[in-house]
């Protein structure tokens, strides 16, 4: 690790305490980073239900918020249910804080830096500064799982082979679904036996829930899966799926596609992603291959919240280290590079917006709220011409980082040497980064 990627990620971590301290407070009741948790209180509910024999599916959990997931989901979090709210949001905060920097270390491992007092100051610091992309300030915000689900798939896959691989991906898809897309990254590799792992443990999280909630689950596997209007309106900004993104077209006037036009757009866009994932795996690229099968699940998948998108924290890394890799002093082309890093920033970052919104149960009252991302840009079409082309991006910012990946992925790994690991970072040819 060079003193001069130190800086860089110091620099950016100072700017977003700033931002956290003057923009967004930390000590705000309901924006503040951790404050919110309303996916841990769903969570609990879901838990709570379970432990006291109630209706997991059949009506919302919490308040107005139904539970979504498999019901192996909720029996993993059943030790909530004899927690106070406030135990279980600090604790599942902890955890969340923990996987983020386990995150981090591992996509670091798998970019070949070596373990030291450097390796830990640059984690912590890039930690600080990913909480300003919004896949992982709203998965903090909210108490979500995206985090943990992301690192037991990059410890399972972008690491050294092992004997239980596939463990990591079948564990994360039985608790949320869309990792499953992962087996199909495995076939595409050639890791058969991996996905047969992968395959077998999410159908004994299947199983498992069948046999503790019976017919409650097997309901969920024959009807509840499909029903998307239990997760939220198709149309929503956070929506940063090939349907969602369709779906905005309608309400903005633009274009009226069929509701159907996302199935063969997802197909393609998916095969291109295998495609794109086995190229960087074949270069040497395992968390590279992670980063966009880990996109290409959430932008082929029916409904993905942004938060879904955490995969582009290992992404910015992986651009991040080959930009510095690649930059020369005597060749001004190679900081174009730069661009890659800087992008993903701009799309993923936490944007804020004024949204007024109703209080229930008081007509005419109204609650001055906040949204966060990109895609909160989204809007109708009455104002300037010139606003719709920022609109359209902001409406698909998540899938436009995922097409960029995919096509500069393939260019790079047809015209331009194999992927390198973080290893010319140093002056020992045989000594790994430090």
């Amino acid at each position: 690790m060079t003193t001069i990627m130190l800086a860089i990620a110091a620099v950016g971590a100072v700017l977003v305490v700033c931002w956290h301290i003057w923009v967004v407070p930390f000590t705000d009741p309901v924006y503040g980073l951790f404050n919110m948790g309303i996916d841990t209180r769903v969570y609990r509910g879901g838990a709570i239900a379970v432990w006291d024999g109630l209706p997991l599916y059949a009506k919302p959990v919490y308040e107005v918020w139904e539970f979504t997931y498999p019901p192996f989901a909720a029996l993993v979090m059943v030790p909530l249910a004899g927690l106070p709210i406030h135990t279980a949001k600090f604790l599942w905060n902890v955890g969340s804080v923990i996987s983020l920097l386990l995150l981090i270390g591992l996509s670091l491992r798998a970019l070949r830096f070596r373990f030291d007092a450097r390796f830990v100051a640059f984690t912590v610091l890039v930690a600080v500064f990913a909480t300003s992309l919004e896949p992982v300030h709203t998965t903090l915000w909210n108490g979500q799982i995206n985090l943990v689900l992301a690192l037991f798939v990059v410890a399972d896959l972008a690491l050294r082979n092992h004997r239980l691989q596939g463990l990591g991906v079948g564990l994360a898809a039985g608790i949320k679904l869309t990792p499953l897309f992962f087996v199909a990254h495995l076939v595409t590799v050639r890791k058969f036996r991996a996905a047969i792992v992968a395959v077998a443990v999410f159908v004994g999280t299947v199983l498992i829930g069948i046999a503790v909630l019976g017919r409650e689950a097997i309901d969920f596997w024959t009807g509840d899966i499909s029903d998307t209007k239990r997760i939220g309106s198709m149309a929503a900004p956070a929506n940063q799926s090939f349907n969602g993104f369709f779906a905005r077209l309608g309400t903005m006037d633009l274009a009226h596609p069929p509701t159907w036009l996302w199935v063969p757009v997802g197909l393609v866009v998916g095969l291109l992603s295998l495609w794109a994932a086995y190229c960087a795996y074949q270069a040497g690229g395992r968390l590279l291959a992670v980063a966009i099968t880990g996109m290409a699940s959430c932008a082929v998948s029916p409904f993905s919240w942004g938060h879904h998108w955490v995969w582009i924290l290992p992404l910015l890394l992986v651009a991040f280290v080959h930009a510095y890799e690649q930059t020369r002093r005597e060749d001004p082309r190679t900081w174009l590079w730069w661009l890659a890093p800087a992008s993903i920033v701009t799309l993923t970052f936490t944007y804020w917006q004024a949204m007024p919104l109703p209080v229930p149960g008081h007509p005419g009252k109204v609650f001055h709220g906040m949204a966060f991302g990109s895609f909160r840009g989204f809007g109708s079409v009455d104002g300037p011409a010139w606003q719709v082309p920022f609109q359209l991006i902001g409406s698909g910012a998540y899938l436009i980082v995922l097409l960029g990946t995919i096509a500069v992925t393939l260019w790079w790994t047809r015209r331009v040497e194999p992927i390198r690991s973080a290893q010319r970072l140093v002056e020992s040819d045989d000594a790994l980064p430090s």
